[in-house]
């Protein structure tokens, strides 16, 4: 354990350590001799090493496992002071092959079939799901990071070990945990093991790797200024954990054209380096689109009523969800997929802000019912990840030019004005080997192009251009010829800059850029 600090004078008592993992006793310290011998007074504070180590043989898993260190100064006096500037641990390795931990590298687990006999949601038979689960190839994910920019995910049961790997963007929080419930249930619909469940409640992709991004609070509210700061943390991490796509099933509380939103500016940079973003309609029942949703480039999901059946003859498009154009005409939903009384995994409900609520919606104290576009994105989310999974070279452009290429129309309930492309068919869109670009000719946001004004022109691969995607009047340049230097973490910056002007007041709840998480209680 390094500490960085110092005494205000020199004593006889100890500090001692009390070390837990996933809330168990994992070990108590007391270090010999006085570990402060040589900081006494601030002018001597500086790097302070205590052995932690102890009998336990330490693995990279007990640090994903709600790692905690509690200092017990209690029996120091009150005219005792410690002064602490920062905690932290200082790891050392031994050799040899720990896989307990993250392993960015890829999922060591073999792959297996998955039995969904047991399933009670629908919606894995009716997007064609489980079809492909137990193919030759299984996909299920495996290998694809998938980013939850929510309200946090648990990391237990269903989303269990290597599968979730946490940061935080909330300002008035210190730590990614899910106190409001969203994240949880949506990280659920996308990766869930259904472990919890004995197989009744299964992810869309359930080997595919969760980084949750947390951006809102415990009452699920979010400012854009963290959501901005959340996918700049994805742009720059993409490598990293290989993430190929991104669900945001929020939306803004103020209408703002695409070309003019930093938020959408944000998503398109994602979807510009080669990240697929998903996003929810909206839950508000009209035709009015709340960015992200109206931004043309990302996929919006609307969401249907599956009445509880796997047919599709009964289906029809939620009374709930969004719909509209974007100011450029363009359509949106691009595609639906179920989102009416959908149960997922969200562990301690009775405590969870949603839990405390909508009591009603309690399946039990692992498992929770809601309703929204909210709950359909992540289908769709998980789906590219099978998708993906299947073929690693897919763009943007390509993924949502199969997935509206192939969404099935002939179902009763259809309404091209509210379903958009129709329902979601993974299965169709995996043996479909299209590889034309859904986005051609669409303008990027004119944040984008601006922030441009600043490049170091010489820098730019030119090479890479396809200049026959180019139209100067509109700025219409094709996605799939950007490079990292041509939309670098400085437009991040710049959005930043725009969105500080804007202040969220927490004491109001009030800001233009305030967005939210949003939930159909009916």
């Amino acid at each position: 354990m390094l500490v960085n600090g110092y005494a205000n004078r020199p004593f006889d008592k100890r500090v001692k350590f009390q070390l837990f993992i996933n809330n168990k006793d994992a070990g108590k310290f007391e270090p010999r001799g006085w570990i402060f011998s040589n900081n006494i007074g601030i002018s001597n504070s500086g790097s302070i090493y205590v052995d932690i180590t102890g009998d336990r043989k330490w693995q990279w898993g007990d640090f994903e496992q709600d790692f905690q260190l509690v200092i017990d100064q209690g029996d120091l006096d009150n005219a005792d002071i410690v002064y602490y500037d920062a905690v932290g641990l200082r790891v050392t390795t031994k050799p040899g092959i720990d896989l307990t931990g993250n392993a960015p590298d890829g999922d060591l687990s073999p792959d297996t079939a998955i039995d969904p006999s047991q399933q009670v949601n629908v919606y894995n038979k009716v997007i064609g799901a489980e079809l492909l689960w137990n193919e030759n190839r299984k996909l299920q994910g495996k290998d694809i990071g998938v980013a939850v920019v929510d309200s946090g995910v648990y990391k237990t049961g269903d989303l269990s070990g290597a599968k979730v790997i946490g940061v935080n963007f909330n300002r008035g929080y210190h730590d990614s945990k899910d106190r409001y419930g969203h994240g949880t249930f949506v990280a659920s619909v996308i990766a869930g093991s259904g472990k919890k469940s004995s197989g009744r409640h299964i992810g869309v992709a359930p080997k595919a790797r969760v980084l949750n991004v947390r951006v809102s609070d415990d009452m699920g509210s979010a400012t854009e200024a963290d959501v901005v700061a959340g996918l700049q943390w994805v742009y720059e991490n993409k490598d990293k954990y290989n993430i190929r796509v991104v669900n945001l099933s929020l939306n803004a509380s103020v209408a703002d054209s695409y070309l003019t939103s930093p938020l959408c500016a944000a998503v398109e940079m994602l979807w510009l380096r080669g990240i697929v973003v998903v996003v929810s309609a909206g839950n508000n029942g009209t035709a009015t689109l709340f960015p992200p949703a109206n931004d043309p480039f990302v996929i919006t999901v609307g969401a249907t009523d599956d009445r509880g059946t796997a047919s599709l003859i009964d289906d029809v498009v939620a009374s709930f969800s969004a719909y509209g154009l974007t100011e450029a005409g363009y359509a949106k939903p691009d595609l639906v997929a179920p989102g009416r009384n959908i149960i997922a995994f969200t562990p301690g409900n009775k405590d969870l802000t949603i839990g405390v609520r909508h009591p009603s919606h309690r399946i039990n104290k692992n498992y929770f019912r809601m309703s929204g576009t909210s709950m359909s994105a992540p289908m769709v989310t998980g789906a590219v990840a099978l998708l993906l999974q299947a073929d690693p070279t897919l763009t943007p452009d390509q993924v949502k030019h199969r997935l509206l290429a192939t969404a099935n129309k002939n179902w009763p309930g259809y309404d091209p004005l509210r379903a958009g492309a129709g329902y979601l068919d993974i299965y169709s869109a995996v043996y479909t080997p299209t590889y034309e670009r859904a986005n051609a000719g669409v303008p990027v946001s004119r944040l984008l192009w601006e922030s441009m004004a600043g490049t170091a022109w010489s820098s730019v691969n030119w090479n890479s251009v396809n200049w026959n995607s180019v139209n100067w009047n509109s700025v219409n340049w094709n996605s799939d010829y950007w490079e990292d230097d041509m939309v670098g973490g400085a437009s991040y910056d710049r959005l930043l800059d725009l969105l500080a002007d804007e202040p969220f007041d927490p004491s109001t709840n009030s800001s233009e850029n305030l967005l939210y998480l949003p939930v159909v209680t009916r």
